[in-house]
């Protein structure tokens, strides 16, 4: 369980002027504000958005798409554009389905998955403003930053904000993505842990499965949300930056965003993997309620898919 930490109501964040609300229970509704950016190019960011920080929400990764990923994409006869994170991904939506369906197919792959959820901290030095907000639960400071990738280990989308105290379903809840996923934009599935509620598009594995389809169920869905893990941890390998910066919090999820962007074009020139910087699956894991519909389908995929 989350410790408990009193956040001055007068508090404001850095350069903005927002308010931070008090919190009693940091985990998993925290009262911190946002201090970077979030990236998934170019659906949910628009030019003149402006971030908590007053700074345009593509502006640290202007330079990378002028820079690294032109070069890249000349190299490599692609599109800049490319390179950059985009939901679900740039292959077609079939395409990202049948690759995940394959990862765990022995006996069953898990159908309709566009994407694998998980949230990771990257240390950080302990900011002068608001420093509080950014130790997590291991006491440690960060910025919590959550990722989504396809089968492939690219990246699709980033969140790089929040502090270390917020909660992954929080940030998850309060993501432009969470909202087109829930209202029907996008066709398919997302999987995540079971630190994130079960929802009609977000599908986290049964908290104690009963023997046969739940636990066949389970099994699909945790070979196949390894590959986020996965992912996090070449990230983290290939950048050994991320092991600690010592950044302010805004200068940090400007690294974070320009390594994943290099990381997406290290995967598409089929660069060798670094031996992978594995994390605990259970070092920020709390439970949280499912909701009634997610359930719903949640058992409608076990009786039709991995009943028999």
């Amino acid at each position: 369980m989350g410790t408990s930490v009193s956040v001055n109501p007068s508090a404001k964040c850095s350069r903005t002027g927002h308010t931070l609300s008090r919190s009693s229970e940091r985990y998993p509704e925290g009262g911190s504000q946002p201090s970077g950016s979030s990236v998934t190019y170019p659906e949910t960011v628009r030019d003149d958005e402006e971030m908590p920080h007053g700074t345009k929400n593509r502006h640290s990764i202007h330079h990378l798409a002028s820079t690294s990923c032109e070069k890249a994409g000349d190299t490599m006869r692609v599109s800049p554009l490319q390179l950059l994170p985009k939901f679900p991904g740039h292959k077609p939506v079939r395409a990202i389905k049948e690759e995940f369906h394959m990862i765990a197919e022995s006996p069953l792959g898990f159908p309709n998955v566009i994407g694998c959820l998980d949230g990771t901290h990257i240390p950080i030095i302990a900011p002068s403003q608001n420093e509080a907000d950014y130790v997590n639960r291991k006491s440690i400071h960060s910025i919590n930053v959550q990722i989504i990738c396809d089968a492939a280990h690219i990246i699709t989308n980033v969140e790089a904000k929040w502090p270390g105290s917020v909660h992954d379903s929080r940030i998850y809840r309060e993501s432009s993505l969470s909202n087109r996923m829930g209202q029907g934009e996008m066709d398919g599935l997302l999987l995540g842990d079971r630190g994130y509620p079960c929802q009609p598009t977000l599908m986290t594995p049964y908290p104690e499965p009963e023997p046969g389809p739940q636990q066949h169920f389970n099994m699909a869905h945790n070979r196949t949300r390894a590959r986020v893990e996965m992912t996090i941890g070449l990230l983290k390998s290939r950048f050994q930056c991320l092991r600690h910066l010592r950044v302010t919090p805004e200068r940090a999820c400007d690294i974070i965003v320009a390594c994943v962007v290099l990381h997406n074009i290290a995967i598409i020139r089929g660069e060798q993997h670094p031996a992978l910087q594995t994390q605990d699956p259970e070092a920020d894991l709390i439970h949280t309620g499912d909701f009634q519909d997610g359930r719903v389908v949640r058992d409608l995929i076990c009786r039709n898919v991995f009943a028999n």
